[in-house]
């Protein structure tokens, strides 16, 4: 029996960070969406507002809660209440602050700024049952949410990332020992935060890394020599280093090797590298695009053929963590190049995965620059181990999957299981218990289509976002090479046995399933079902008119079936921020009680999973080309075929060129790793 645990939809979670949402922090607003879509409620609280918010999460801005300008009256309130209420821990507070050591970075007037932006802080954070408080960066958010953590006694916890341990130092060891538990994105942070926190405060820290989303980034055809370009992104600051890669570029002009320079960002070094440029004849070669939104990074990306960031150790002592465009530009599957600084040798291992030369030497980061302009080969190679890292290690979805486990493990936003929920029926919270049978990599349930109907309709009584997944061998196989595509399973509400062969698999494993439930029959029944009880379905996918006329044909054979829309989103519509606003508006206030997603596997699971916190639907299940099965614009193989499994042999007869690798090549891959389960007993 597979258990399951809810969370608490009463524990209520605070995140804090200076700015937000932030355009040079986009790992901090993509860890609270993805947290979202685990079912965690996230509050988001910014101290500041930011000069620009990004276009793609212009929408989570408006629902964010920021300290300035301050709310005289509700400020006012705040700190009369904590006053009143305990004067003595009030007052002990804010004498700490007046008292506490200062240095160049940290004086009277920050510590008691601080102390009234926790106070101010703690108030709306009890005024929204706020259970637990999370800051991002170890300065001036984990500050305030210290202060926060100890006028309302509500506990708090931490990310530390860069120049927030390396430059503002501020009280690190009382914040980590105060901390219910750190995060930091390194093993080079760790030790470092480890030097500073007592040998029991050290277990509190936990190395979980920021993580990009592989599938947002797409790779173009590598340029042929003579056309390379180098790409940058990053603020234009002392520890990026940017001038070592303008006078790397000098070094490539005098040896006459083709190539142009586009750097990203901007920053206090702007006029600076700008002059630079100009002093060293660059002007044809090097080119400053300004500061862009993730959308025409991720096009820029695509035309780069190599990524450079020479990050340094700063004056004053600033350094980086482990830059997340470094991430971006290997999940495109560019070689890049970086330096041996702070924790950026966890994520590039020279030679293996990109390159990696000594912080401020030109020389030696151009002759590196120029091995890759010169071999295409090398850069091809480099490139597809990049993006293999990003994929296994440092996944947006899997690192926050981790960090939801430190969440779960570390506070009351769970409770236990079966035993402990069945106290009482009226916990938030329940175990849910279901016969499952793993097949190789992927624990499908063993539901017949009854019973995944029943479950169904569940779900649409809870009003709780959920998906379905389909699984079958081609998405068994997909799993095993895809962490996001098996993360989205792991996660799915039902995973119910879509094709025959997993039926014979289970028997060979001696644990037989009870029955195929099949995609589009299961979604013909499901209209069905809704039209008989009044629910309401939403068609997206397909080519242009498929799901409109496949909804006009299933409302004359099911008379009251509400179709509330169709949709055939264009290619790429995933990767466009207005595009996808658009459809996720569309679907939302048309209130669908079921969202069928017609895309094809993995993009539909990967599409409804990303959007899931967003989408006001309690079940989305992805269908395929099942739009076009009803419509009659593709056949369905005989009966008798897909009783006897041969459905896949129908579809590759039907269009060999779309089917015969699927089938011939990468779902061959099923047999010899079922017969090592089989010889392993089942494991």
């Amino acid at each position: 029996m597979h258990k399951i645990t809810l969370l608490n939809k009463n524990y209520h979670i605070a995140y804090i960070t200076t700015f937000f949402p932030l355009r040079s922090q986009t790992f901090v607003y993509r860890e609270v969406i993805e947290l979202r879509k685990k079912g965690l409620q996230v509050s988001c609280f910014s101290i500041k507002k930011p000069g620009h918010v990004p276009q793609e999460v212009k929408w989570l801005s408006q629902e964010t809660i920021y300290l300035w300008p301050i709310h005289l009256l509700k400020f006012m309130k705040a700190h009369l209440n904590f006053l009143l209420k305990n004067p003595a821990n009030y007052l002990k507070i804010f004498k700490n602050q007046l008292m506490r050591k200062k240095d160049q970075t940290y004086g009277l007037r920050r510590g008691v700024i601080h102390f009234f932006e926790g106070v101010y802080f703690a108030y709306l954070c009890v005024q929204k049952k706020v259970k637990h408080i999370h800051a991002h960066f170890a300065h001036g958010p984990a500050s305030v949410a210290l202060i926060a953590s100890k006028i309302s006694g509500i506990p708090y916890s931490f990310t530390a990332h860069a120049n927030d341990i390396f430059v503002y130092k501020w009280d690190l060891k009382e914040k980590i020992h105060s901390a219910k538990f750190v995060v930091t994105i390194s093993k080079f942070n760790k030790n470092y935060l480890s030097g500073l926190a007592n040998h029991e405060d050290q277990k509190k820290i936990y190395v979980i890394p920021c993580g990009v989303d592989p599938a947002q980034y797409s790779r173009e055809e590598l340029s042929a020599d003579g056309g390379v370009t180098i790409l940058t992104v990053a603020r234009l600051v002392e520890k990026k280093g940017i001038r070592y890669l303008i006078k790397a570029c000098d070094y490539l002009k005098k040896w006459g090797i083709s190539f142009r320079c586009k750097i990203i960002g901007e920053g206090d070094q702007s006029k600076e590298l700008q002059a630079l440029v100009k002093r060293l004849g660059l002007e044809q070669h090097v080119f400053f695009l300004g500061a862009l939104e993730s959308e025409e990074v991720r096009s820029q990306l695509k035309e780069a053929d190599i990524f450079v960031l020479p990050s340094i150790r700063g004056k004053d002592g600033d350094q980086d963590g482990i830059p997340v465009s470094l991430m971006e530009a290997m999940a495109t599957g560019i070689p890049c190049v970086s330096t041996y600084v702070s924790g950026i040798p966890e994520l590039i291992q020279n030679f293996k995965n990109g390159r990696l030369v000594p912080p401020g030497k030109p020389g030696k980061l151009a002759k590196v620059l120029a091995e890759l302009i010169l071999n295409p080969d090398l850069r091809r190679v480099l490139g597809n181990a990049a993006r293999e890292t990003i994929t296994s290690k440092f996944n947006l979805a899997i690192n926050t999957s981790k960090l939801f486990e430190v969440f779960k493990n570390k506070t009351n936003c769970h409770v236990g299981m079966e035993s402990k929920n069945l106290q009482s029926k009226k916990k938030s919270i329940k175990s849910v218990s279901r016969p499952r049978v793993k097949i190789i990599s992927l624990d499908v349930d063993n539901v017949t289509e009854s019973e995944t109907i029943e479950a169904i309709e569940k779900i649409i009584k809870a009003r709780t976002p959920k998906y379905i997944c389909t699984a079958n061998v081609d998405h068994i196989i997909k799993c095993k090479t895809d962490a996001e595509f098996a993360h989205i399973y792991k996660n799915a509400a039902l995973s119910v046995p879509d094709g025959v062969p997993l039926l014979w698999a289970s028997r060979m494993l001696k644990k037989p399933l009870k029955e195929r439930v099949n995609g589009t029959n299961l979604f013909i029944k499901l209209c069905e079902v809704s039209a008989r009880k009044n629910y309401t379905v939403f068609f997206l996918g397909g080519p242009p008119g498929v799901a409109e006329k496949a909804s006009k044909k299933l409302k004359a054979k099911f008379p009251g079936l509400n179709v509330t829309g169709c949709y055939a989103p264009p290619p790429g519509f995933e990767k466009d921020v207005s595009e996808n606003e658009k459809i996720l508006d569309m679907i939302n206030k048309s209130r669908p009680d079921i969202l069928f997603v017609g895309l094809g596997a993995p993009k539909q699971e990967k599409w409804i999973s990303r959007n899931l916190s967003r989408l006001k639907v309690p079940v989305s299940i992805g269908i395929g080309a099942s739009f076009e099965y009803v419509a009659g614009k593709t056949r369905r193989a005989p009966c008798w075929m897909q009783r006897a499994g041969l459905e896949w042999f129908y579809r590759v007869i039907e269009n060999p060129k779309r089917y015969w690798k699927r089938y011939f090549i990468d779902d061959m891959k099923f047999f010899p790793l079922l017969i090592k389960q089989i010889l392993l007993g089942g494991v």
